[in-house]
């Protein structure tokens, strides 16, 4: 029980921390669709889903959007060293 509630605050969204500063980048090779898709494939089934209650295979079998726009959100991170405080859902 005491383990429980000790874990119980790390895991949810007052637990998180703010981001610390991202300096901006010129990245040789920019985040795209296929390199999304491919690091979601690499993804292990049936793990625990993390703050933003997203299962892998949700990603897995999400549709083209998905990769595309979490790419560019990825390279505008990337570029300008900003990063978004909400997300629209897609």
């Amino acid at each position: 029980m005491i383990v429980t509630e000790f874990f119980k605050g790390m895991f949810t969204a007052e637990g998180t921390k703010e981001f610390e500063n991202i300096s901006p980048n010129n990245m040789r090779s920019k985040f795209t669709e296929v390199k999304k898709r491919q690091a979601v494939k690499c993804l292990k089934n049936k793990k625990s889903i993390g703050i933003d209650n997203i299962r892998e295979e949700h990603l897995k079998n999400g549709p083209a959007i998905v990769f595309q726009k979490t790419a560019a959100i990825l390279n505008q991170i990337a570029e300008t060293g900003e990063y978004p405080r909400i997300i629209v859902p897609l």
